[in-house]
Formats: C-alpha cells, sequence, structure tokens
C-alpha cells in the first residue's frame, strides 16, 4: 500500500531535495507516472517510505560526520602549526641558555681570579719549565741537595 504524491510533496516529505528524488528515479528506487494534466506523479509505497527516509537519516548523519572530520582536520593544523612555532621557540631558548651558561662559566673564572692573590697570578703567567727540563729550578733543586749531602 502506498500513495502518489506530487514532486513538491515527496520533496516536503522525505525531506530531500528535488535533484535527490530525481536520482533516485533514475535508479529505480522511485516509480512514477504521468496525471491526467501531464504532471509527473512519485509513488511512494509504505516499505519504501520507511526504507528512503532511512536513507535520508543516514545521509544525515554521514553529513554530520563529514562536518566534524573537516572541524577535526582544522583543529589538527592548527595544533601542528602551534607545535612548529613552540619548536622554534625551544630552539631559540636552548641557544640563549647555552649562551648564559657559557657566561656564568666565564664570570665564575674571572671572580675565581679574581679572588686568588696576587703572586699566584703572576707565577701562572710565567711559563714553568717542566721537570726534567733544564732550567733555574732544575738548578736550585741541584744546588739544594749538594747542600744537603756536603753537610
Amino acid at each position: 500500500m502506498g500513495k502518489w504524491l506530487t514532486m513538491s510533496d515527496a520533496v516536503a516529505t522525505l525531506s530531500v531535495s528535488q535533484r535527490t528524488i530525481q536520482r533516485r528515479i533514475k535508479t529505480g528506487k522511485l516509480e512514477t507516472k504521468l496525471d491526467a494534466n501531464g504532471h509527473k506523479l512519485i509513488f511512494l509505497s509504505n516499505d519504501k517510505l520507511s526504507t528512503l527516509v532511512g536513507d535520508n537519516d543516514r545521509q544525515i548523519e554521514i553529513d554530520k560526520l563529514r562536518a566534524e572530520i573537516a572541524s577535526l582536520k582544522a583543529q589538527l593544523e592548527e595544533k601542528d602549526t602551534m607545535i612548529s612555532v613552540l619548536q622554534e621557540r625551544l630552539a631559540v631558548a636552548d641557544q640563549q641558555l647555552e649562551r648564559q651558561q657559557i657566561l656564568s662559566l666565564n664570570q665564575q673564572r674571572l671572580l675565581e681570579q679574581a679572588n686568588e692573590p696576587f703572586w699566584r697570578r703572576w707565577l701562572k703567567r710565567k711559563a714553568l719549565p717542566a721537570p726534567g727540563e733544564a732550567g733555574v729550578v732544575d738548578a736550585e733543586m741541584a744546588s739544594e741537595e749538594e747542600r744537603t749531602t756536603h753537610s
């Protein structure tokens, strides 16, 4: 059992566009006939009506899901952009930290040098010969050894 509807009534009943109804006619999902005035009538059986309305509900759900996917993609792109910006900032901050650490070490060395007695700084600047090399230190040690052995 079912009923014959005009195109506008079928659009309203199924809550779809006229183009959708035309596609369903073309694919054989809907049956048509001409009335006495030559207008196209669409037959909606109770079985087909529930199936077509179900198709419409599924299409609405699909459209909602597609919209949600598009929204999520946009959010993902925004987050990817934010991550890139934050990674660049982190790299700059790491470079600044490294420079600060180098400056801090240099300042610490300068403070240590400033707190050293003058004579120690002066001796560090003078190049002392390495042990075993001929030089003032070895000569002094040799003369001191001679004194201890002769006495």
